[in-house]
Order: structure tokens, then sequence, then C-alpha cells
């Protein structure tokens, strides 16, 4: 019947509480608080609901508070990473992804130790290692091994061994049995891989492995947001690739087990994939001498990359394609003062546009009729947000943030009528040109099961009518220009669209500014 909590002690002030008084709390009680705080976040998005937990909780200073306090904090972001990867994983399913149905997950993921990807420079990992992160640039070694090589692959995957009889009088089997172990390991090796279509054991873990391989090459190739490479050495056929491509005809693999008889400087068919060709380049080795003995060292060329290459993944915020068909346009009957902010320079763009959004994504919002009911738990959670994000003397009225949401919301709910709330929404599809473009949409206002709204949020850190006259105005030098994201919403909206919703207005929301600009189409 005694429950604590004391989320602004340290262990050490905690060890030497308990060990003195226990303090009784009435747990229906607390519970009933803490989910009232919470009862704000139902609704939103797994990445939205994991965001506002730790900002309603106050859980970074608390765990600051902590022994090891950089790896809790490290925790928390991860937890964060991971709420976004299963939305991601459950983007194309036809049900909506749960609260429970992300705790399953979190259970069941095997997070892998991180590489270092504090600075800049080459990464060395291996295949396994490597999932979840990705680079520009990848380049894939060990691609002449043959794991299906019948002789290796009966060494490999085909022996085991068991202990059978107790501790006294203990025997060791071959797994699987094969009689009278006469002949030698490597003949009984070579009459097992002669006799493998026969045997429904070798299929059965014949085919195991290939998946395995399969999901492996794809894992390492998906690392690369802009260009993988391969490479080979000693002239060997590319085994692996060649194993797991579907087209297996030897017309259509040649390439691949002559692979030092192509062409340099030419496009190969290395994928199976015709419309994606690989650009092939012969690196040649130079005889060096070292202590009397022929070594060999590799003398790397610089190539030059295939103008005509694409991106193969791109965030929506990387287009730069024209926009002709589509003007801003300032709303005239949305007012908000605007927020007010301290002096910064412009490496402080990213983090205080990164506050601002991680509160809208939290903050509070049931109709307009339960603005003043919410306004102390927002306006708390408004300032827990600027401190944790370290932006007091930036954002010296963090009320403002809660004003700006809650004048925005309103003026939505009586322009256009209530709307359920989609906020940092997860989205992937596939361009006609073969690119994937993977990002979040900050604000969906869902109107019905077929009409919404699109919202996207800026926070260019300007005042007053100066600062509007900035981003309106098309200017090919004004890096502020809203016309800059001009491609980024257009993806956004044939996204939804392409879901089946008809998106009728789109919305760019300065913040800082206090403004609200239509965009056209």
């Amino acid at each position: 019947g005694q429950y604590d909590f004391y989320p602004n002690r340290n262990e050490k002030d905690m060890e030497s509480h308990s060990a003195t008084t226990t303090v009784s709390k009435d747990p229906d009680k607390f519970f009933a608080m803490l989910d009232d705080k919470l009862n704000g976040l139902r609704g939103l998005n797994i990445s939205a609901i994991v965001k506002g937990v730790i900002a309603v909780l106050d859980l970074r200073n608390v765990v600051a508070k902590w022994k090891m306090a950089d790896i809790r904090r490290e925790n928390l972001d991860m937890l964060i990473a991971q709420a976004a990867a299963f939305e991601l994983s459950t983007a194309h399913t036809p049900d909506s992804a749960t609260v429970s149905d992300f705790i399953d997950y979190i259970q069941k993921v095997k997070i892998e130790a991180q590489l270092d990807q504090s600075a800049d420079g080459v990464k060395v990992a291996t295949y396994h290692k490597s999932k979840g992160l990705q680079w520009k640039i990848v380049i894939l070694d060990s691609l002449t091994n043959d794991d299906l090589d019948g002789k290796k692959f009966v060494k490999n995957n085909w022996f085991g061994l068991n202990l059978k009889g107790g501790y006294n009088a203990a025997e060791l089997q071959l797994i699987p049995s094969v009689g009278d172990l006469n002949d030698s390991m490597a003949n009984m090796v070579e009459y097992l891989s002669n006799k493998k279509r026969d045997n429904g054991y070798y299929n059965l873990r014949h085919g195991k492995v290939e998946g395995e391989l399969k999901r492996l090459l794809y894992v390492g190739a998906t690392r690369a947001r802009d260009y993988l490479i391969t490479i080979s050495t000693d002239d060997k056929p590319l085994k692996w690739v060649q194993n797991v491509r579907q087209d297996t005809l030897p017309s259509k693999t040649a390439v691949l087990e002559n692979i030092a008889n192509q062409t340099s400087g030419s496009f190969i068919d290395l994928w199976g994939v015709p419309k994606h060709p690989a650009w092939y380049e012969k690196i040649f080795d130079a005889p060096v001498p070292y202590k009397k003995t022929s070594a060999r060292a590799t003398k790397l060329k610089e190539v030059p990359m295939n103008p005509v290459t694409e991106h193969k993944c791109i965030s929506p915020s990387k287009l730069k394609e024209d926009c002709e068909n589509m003007t801003p346009k300032m709303v005239e009957d949305f007012n908000f003062m605007g927020i007010k902010h301290g002096s910064f320079e412009e490496d402080d763009y990213a983090a205080f546009g990164t506050c601002i959004h991680n509160y809208m994504a939290a903050h509070r919002w049931e109709g307009t009729s339960n603005i003043s009911a919410h306004e102390p738990d927002n306006i708390l959670l408004a300032k827990q947000t600027v401190d944790n994000h370290n932006m007091t003397k930036k954002l010296p009225q963090p009320e403002l943030l809660t004003r700006a949401a809650d004048t925005l919301f309103s003026y939505l709910e009586k322009s256009y009528g209530a709307g359920e709330l989609l906020r940092e929404t997860p989205f992937s599809y596939r361009r006609d040109n073969g690119q994937l473009v993977n990002g979040e949409m900050d604000l969906i206002w869902k109107l019905n099961d077929k009409d919404c709204i699109l919202l996207d949020y800026k926070n260019f850190p300007a005042q007053g009518e100066k600062g509007k006259n900035i981003v309106m105005k098309d200017d090919e030098k004004n890096d502020h220009y809203v016309g800059h994201y001009f491609p980024q919403l257009r993806e956004y909206r044939t996204a939804l669209e392409a879901a089946g919703l008809n998106v009728t207005k789109v919305f760019v929301f300065y913040a800082v500014l206090g403004c609200l600009v239509e965009i056209q189409f």
C-alpha cells in the first residue's frame, strides 16, 4: 500500500532517504494525476507520444541527477529513434500502430551496439553491426564469398555435436549420423555435397542460409543514402550477389561471373535491375618493394561519380525542383503576436527550431472550449521543453509557445471545423523515377475520412513585419523565402493523396513571426 516517487532526487539522496524513513503515498492519486497529465497525448502517433511522455515527466532533467546521466539521456534518444523505426515498419500495414504494439516491438527488437557517429570519418563495420545506420557513401566488401558452395556449405552448416549419456558415460555423437566413419572427413564432405539433391535436411538448411544471405546483403546495400560502391579482388566472381539474385540463368548473371572482363568506365547490370545499372571502373594494382619481398599495394584512382545517378533515398527537404504552379499567400485574418526571443548565432537555428517543433508535437489540445482547462499544464510543458533544449535565454517567455499553438489550432477549428490532429506523421513512398522519399509531416488536420489540411512548421527567427516581408520575398538569394519549401510541401501533398486523402489546404506556420502562409496550387 506504499508508493515512493521522488523525480527530483538523485540516487545518493534516495539511498540515504530509504535507509532512514519511508514516505507513504497514495498510488491511486498519483496515477490519476499522471493519467491526467498524459491524457493530452492520446490519439497521437507513437513518436509524438514518446516525445510527449519524456517532456511531460521531465525525464531529461530527472535522469540528469542520476549516475551515468549521459548514457541515460542517450537511452531516451534511443527510445525516440526506436519509436520512429517502429512507425516506419508499420507504415504500409492496414492497421494503425498502437502503444501496446510498440511495447511488444521494443521488447523484442535487438538493439545492436552503435558505432561512434559523433565525428566525420570512415566507419568500418560488419553487415550485422551496420543495421539501423546510414551513410552518404557505402562500400561493400566480401561480395566474392560463396557461402552456398557445396563443400563449404556442408562444412559450415551440416555438422554438429550432441552429448549423450550421463556424466560418467558421456558419448559425443556427430549430427546428423553418417554411419561408420572409416573415410576421411574430406571424402565425407565430398560425398555429402554430391548427395545434396537427395537429402531433405540439406535442402532445408540450404534454403535457410540462402534467405539469411539475402537479408544480410539487403541490409548492407540499403545503408547507402546516395552512393553504393562494390569491390572485388583477384578477378573473383561476385558469388554473393549471384547467389541471391532471382534471375540465375547464366546469360543473366554472366557479368557477375566475369566481372574483370567488363569494359572499364561503363554501365553494367550488377543487381538485375536494368533501370538502375551500376557504373564499373577498373582499379589496377602496382608492385611496391618492401624488405626484399614483393608486396602489392592498391592504388586508388579518383573515380568520378556518375553525373546522371540520382539519390536512392531522399528527404523531401532536399528536393530542389521547380514548382511554377505554386504561389504563397499571407493569411490576413490570422492574428498572433509572435514569439519574442533572445539573440543567437545562425548555428543555433536548428536547435531553436527543434525546440519549438517538439513543443508543438506535445501540446495538449481538445478543442477551443478546453483551452483554459489545459493552459496550466501546457505552460508547464512549454517551460520544461525550453529548459530541456537549453533555450531559456533564447526563449525567455515559454508561455508564448502555448499561446502560439492555441492560436493556430483555434483558427483552424473556427475556419474549417474541428479536426483530428495527426502530428509528426512519418511517411514513405516511391516516386516515378524510382527514388524512395522518406519524411515526417509536422501536422495533418484531418477533417473527416476523406479531407484534411496540411501544415508545416518553420521557425525563421526574425521579428515583426520585417520578417514577414523576408519570407514572402521571391529572390533566389533569399534563403528564407517560403518558396524554397514548395517541393517539400508538394511531396507531402502527393503522399497524402496517394493514401486516399484530399488535401484541401496547405499552410506554413511561422510561430516566431506570428503569421500563417497559405500555399496555393
